[in-house]
């Protein structure tokens, strides 16, 4: 079974990519991921230059699947322990981009949680790989969990807010700049828990690019939601660079 699971893993991955190539060169059902993106600005919306981190986790899980497949990695315990999660993983991928250019706002939200629950698994199956001796274990089997969760994570925040934005949800009165300020909050205490808990700083600076950009989408129309997107990025920042020179000095 493990095997078939280092094909199946490749065969997944290879599928994922080709369904975000087609939507990203040509489109899907007429529209393009970021024109989808554009019909429901919310306060929480980032800057289109943020989606450039899709680049970074897709070349860190092209080098997962290649190390998975490699034949002196077969014995690995924690490549062992993933199971079919990583195809999951991509299942809810590609049919989170055909539900998200069909503007599918509730399935795009059911399936984008289903890839964050996913991710949760394989993130907590895989930081073992974290403190490995072996620097490719530590970049290329837990580091791209961890750029890729954190991502999804900030992805399910907006894909979420679209949802309740788009099913005339008033927020508990609240104003849109409050709940978004609250989202940046939960966000920032997400960041210090794995940072705390996993050791892992990586994670909580994904956060800290997608609170960025959010700032700086929202500072024409929004500014307090910006203000308040970088002084949480700030704080988050600090803390994950503490973190950071932790693992350092425990990696030498």
């Amino acid at each position: 079974m493990r095997g078939l699971y280092r094909w199946l893993n490749i065969i997944f991955f290879l599928g994922m990519i080709f369904i975000n190539y087609l939507s990203g060169s040509q489109g899907l059902f007429g529209r393009s991921t970021r024109e989808v993106s554009d019909m429901f600005h919310v306060n929480v919306t980032p800057a289109g230059y943020a989606f450039l981190i899709w680049s970074a986790i897709y070349i860190l899980l092209a080098g997962f699947v290649i190390v998975q497949a490699l034949p002196s990695k077969q014995d690995n315990a924690v490549i062992r322990n993933i199971g079919p999660w990583f195809i999951l993983s991509c299942l809810f991928n590609g049919t989170w981009i055909f539900a998200w250019h069909s503007v599918n706002m509730g399935l795009s939200t059911l399936l984008i949680v289903g890839l964050l629950l996913t991710l949760i698994v394989l993130y907590i199956k895989t930081r073992p790989a974290a403190s490995d001796s072996d620097r490719v274990n530590r970049w290329l089997i837990a580091l791209p969990f961890s750029i890729y969760m954190g991502w999804i994570s900030v992805a399910s925040i907006v894909n979420l807010t679209i949802f309740f934005s788009e099913a005339g949800f008033n927020g508990f009165g609240l104003s849109g700049e409050v709940w978004a300020i609250l989202l940046f909050i939960i966000a920032a205490l997400l960041a210090v828990f794995i940072g705390i808990r996993f050791n892992d700083p990586y994670y909580g600076l994904v956060i800290v690019w997608a609170l960025i950009a959010i700032g700086v989408e929202q500072q024409e129309t929004v500014p307090s939601v910006t203000y308040g997107a970088w002084i949480v990025s700030a704080f988050i920042l600090i803390f994950e660079l503490i973190i950071m020179a932790k693992v350092v000095r425990s990696t030498r």
